[in-house]
């Protein structure tokens, strides 16, 4: 178990509940809001350690989601992947250049989904071999 915290925050119901599957099956600890205001109020209260954010939300753009978790002391630590439909390579930029850790296009591969969180989350950890 890596006992990792996601977030997943997606209105898409069928599309949380197909990468919330995937995620616990691979061992993630997986917590799930479907607004942008319930993100904020989960990733305050839980502080996972990544958020899945869809960018286009009832309540918020993914982007103000996106800095308040980069610019919040509280949830910094949280890495920020977004997972959207919006595949414009504006989209791309914008959120990359708010903070997002990556970006990844609907549709994708579930599998591909979870080695890049993987992938991340390693990164993310402190190294506990020294450097030579």
């Amino acid at each position: 178990m890596n006992h990792h915290k996601i977030l997943v925050v997606d209105a898409d119901q069928a599309c949380a509940r197909l990468v919330q599957s995937h995620l616990e099956a691979a061992g993630y600890d997986v917590l799930t809001a479907d607004s942008g205001e319930s993100a904020l109020l989960t990733a305050r209260h839980e502080q996972p350690d990544l958020v899945l954010l869809e960018l286009t939300l009832p309540d918020r753009h993914g982007w103000d989601i996106t800095r308040i978790i980069v610019n919040d002391p509280q949830m910094a630590a949280s890495r920020v992947i977004i997972l959207s439909a919006r595949a414009a390579a504006f989209d791309k930029i914008v959120a990359l250049d708010l903070g997002a850790d990556d970006y990844v296009t609907k549709p994708f591969n579930p599998r591909e989904l979870v080695a890049r969180i993987g992938a991340l989350l390693r990164r993310s950890q402190p190294s506990k071999q020294p450097v030579l």
